[in-house]
């Protein structure tokens, strides 16, 4: 018959509690053995809420809710089997182990498909399984280790973070509060709205298509390092670079595989050592002026002002080869170096007897790479100079 409307609340004082078989309810089921394990078995699939809490709890059978929360509570809590909570409707999954640890087998699969999985614990937090959720939310007072499939993720530790997520993932606030390392690699594009370590630790961000989107990003003690196989990396926010060393080692590192590196007018970059940029395939893009300078040597016997040179790439040199009054190929014999954008390629046409010639340079690793003539011009009668 249809399922009853009524909670049952089993609590087994002293031992294990072991359940043979549940009926299916609309209202909240919770199974209690405070002093030892809860035990099912055979699969438990429900309407409404569930909620497990056990001394240690282990959970070795499939459980489920269709439009409720599941709830898991013990000094340490280990999930062997698929737990899905919401599965037609919504659902948060809460698992909180109270002395220990919150670690999810490679057998299990934890889902929360219309809502959000949360995990604490007073250790650590490991899942070698994916956690599918719209929201994802990791607490822990020691390290966090996790495979995810969830659009958005709020995790918080007291040491190292490690997340892994097969298309497009979300940091909204990511944080260590000693020391660690954070990292995350995407299989989409990686938005990384607000991650920092307060101890001594690294943040490294990767992804593997789309791109990487760089808000707030800052280390105590560590060097920050970008990453993006496939798309650009654009920084629109405040990165901040810190180093409690006496000599600065900490470094800010974007790597752009295929892509561009692009500095928004609202970034921000504070760095205690070195900026490494690289888009060997594409360009980097810096808009904006130079509103400050910082004398990191101030030299010895200036008795006048020298003159300072900002320098974005010199000594390109190129020749132009004309046939049938226009420009047809243009040679490049040297393509400098330093260059951070593609210089404007201009046509010197003063007594050559033509005009109109057109051509954008491509740069790569700071180098004029080529040259692509998109006008030939008319008229010209002898070569003109760039």
């Amino acid at each position: 018959g249809p399922a009853a409307d009524i909670a049952i609340n089993v609590t087994q004082v002293g031992g294990n509690l072991t359940i043979n078989a549940l009926p299916a309810s609309k209202a909240t089921i919770s199974l209690s053995a405070p002093d030892g394990q809860v035990i099912t078995n055979s699969n438990v699939d429900t309407i409404g809420g569930l909620a497990f809490s056990a001394q240690s709890l282990n959970v070795n059978r499939p459980i489920s809710t269709q439009q409720g929360d599941i709830t898991l509570t013990g000094s340490s809590v280990t999930i062997g089997s698929n737990v899905s909570a919401g599965t037609t409707g919504i659902g948060n999954l809460v698992v909180n182990a109270t002395g220990g640890d919150v670690r999810l087998t490679s057998a299990a699969v934890a889902r929360a498909p219309g809502d959000a999985i949360i995990l604490k614990a007073t250790g650590n937090i490991d899942s070698q399984s994916r956690l599918e959720a719209v929201n994802l939310d990791l607490t822990a007072g020691g390290t966090i280790g996790a495979l995810t499939q969830t659009d958005t993720v709020t995790a918080k530790a007291g040491r190292s973070i490690t997340l892994s997520d097969q298309d497009a993932i979300r940091l909204t606030k990511v944080t260590t509060t000693g020391d660690g390392s954070i990292t995350v690699n995407a299989g989409g594009l990686l938005e990384a709205v607000s991650v920092s370590t307060a101890g001594t630790g690294d943040i490294a961000l990767t992804t593997s298509a789309v791109g990487l989107l760089a808000r707030d990003l800052s280390t105590a003690n560590g060097s920050i390092r970008l990453r993006a196989q496939g798309g650009d990396i654009t920084v629109i926010g405040t990165v901040t670079v810190g180093d409690t060393g006496a000599t600065p080692t900490q470094d800010f590192v974007l790597n752009a595989d295929t892509g561009n590196i692009i500095m928004r007018r609202t970034a921000t970059v504070n760095v205690a050592d070195q900026l490494s940029v690289s888009a060997p395939l594409g360009r980097v893009l810096t808009p904006g002026t130079v509103d400050g300078v910082t004398v990191t040597n101030a030299g010895s016997g200036y008795v006048t002002a020298p003159t300072v040179t900002l320098s974005s790439g010199s000594g390109a040199v190129v020749t132009p080869t004309v046939g049938d009054g226009k420009v047809t190929f243009i040679k490049i014999t040297s393509g400098g170096s330093g260059y951070v954008t593609a210089p404007t390629v201009v046509f010197a046409n003063t007594g050559t007897g033509g005009s109109g010639a057109v051509a954008t340079a491509q740069v790569t690793g700071g180098v004029v790479t080529g040259i692509t003539i998109t006008n030939g011009g008319i008229g010209y009668t002898t070569a003109p100079t760039i």
